[in-house]
């Protein structure tokens, strides 16, 4: 009798265990977040592979409590889409260029007007001036996002299929402009440019069939969205700088325990700075093999390059009150 009673008491000292163990697990299991987030960056690219090992050491830091999922490519349409889906909850956040930083905080496109930078350490600089206001800018945006970290998709080239040196040139030109896209459409319309307004997944299909002839891309942008073989010529002057950022649902970065959130921070500001670095490099490197595949690089006369300058000079006067205030204005020309 003691016998059998004994084993029934270990059978249920087992059970207990068994059951205790599955709960644990099953905790364990609800505390893991799975974060969506969304890049047009393509697949196998630089800044996919940095993503990539983005995700891995948040893995592997909040020891597999946060998990990152990316889908890279446009998988999740253009950037409007991405933001959309953000608002909605379908994605926690996304790896966007200035246009989709723009539509969350309209503020951020300052950084973007034209002929306000030399270089990447005039970009750093100006950046660092205004991340408060901007942080908080994405804090209150529509929607309402975390910034996680700064990147840039880098300086933009006028790639085309006739040769423009100079603003005459662009005159008859069929310009892609993308849809909906406050900067570039008060730039052209100060050089008087007639733009194709189309969404950044269209560009390829309509440079095939000559619905447009021109664009404007950093060069490693253009060599990945394969817009480099359809175009001949490169105009060598850069006119902006391509911004771009890693944000995340405020709502859902909120969700994520101090510690993680410290975490996720930590990491992303680390691989962001790796991807701004990557990027030049790249962008370097990419201007280079445009030319080595047969773009011709169109050069520009000082002269026609300040004329450019002077027409241009107003586009971040004229978007006061509209994106931003004049003490944004103020701050990213150095003033």
């Amino acid at each position: 009798m003691n016998k059998g009673f004994s084993k029934i008491v270990a059978g249920l000292v087992m059970s207990l265990a068994v059951l205790a163990g599955s709960a644990v697990q099953a905790q364990q299991a609800s505390n893991i977040k799975e974060l969506k987030f969304a890049t047009l960056a393509p697949s196998g690219s630089s800044w996919d592979k940095l993503f990539v090992a983005w995700k891995d050491e948040v893995i592997q830091r909040t020891n597999g409590q946060v998990v990152p999922k990316i889908y890279a490519g446009g998988v999740q349409g253009d950037e409007k889409a991405v933001v959309q889906k953000i608002r909605s909850g379908q994605l926690v956040g996304g790896g966007l260029t200035g246009f989709g930083l723009g539509m969350i905080a309209p503020s951020v496109r300052a950084l973007e007007l034209p002929f306000l930078f030399k270089d990447g350490a005039e970009v750093d600089t100006a950046i660092q001036k205004v991340d408060t206001s901007m942080r908080a800018a994405f804090n209150n945006g529509n929607p309402q996002v975390e910034l996680l970290g700064w990147a840039e998709a880098g300086f933009v080239y006028i790639m085309s299929n006739k040769p423009i040196a100079k603003l005459d040139d662009m005159k008859g030109v069929k310009m892609w402009m993308w849809e909906g896209d406050p900067v570039a459409e008060a730039l052209y319309s100060s050089l008087n440019v007639t733009p194709v307004q189309l969404s950044i997944a269209d560009v390829l299909t309509s440079l095939q069939t000559s619905m447009i002839e021109a664009v404007y891309a950093p060069p490693m942008g253009a060599v990945a969205l394969q817009w480099a073989s359809k175009v001949k010529y490169v105009t060598d002057l850069p006119l902006a700088n391509s911004i771009g950022g890693l944000v995340m649902s405020k709502a859902e970065f909120s969700k994520l325990t101090p510690e993680q959130q410290k975490i996720l921070k930590e990491v992303s500001q680390k691989y962001c700075r790796q991807i701004v670095e990557q990027t030049r490099k790249d962008n370097a490197a990419a201007f280079d093999s445009l030319v080595k595949l047969g773009v011709q690089k169109v050069s520009v006369a000082d002269a026609d390059k300040q004329a450019l300058v002077n027409l241009t000079v107003g586009v971040g006067d004229k978007l006061v009150g509209k994106l931003y205030d004049q003490a944004t204005l103020s701050s990213v020309r150095g003033k």
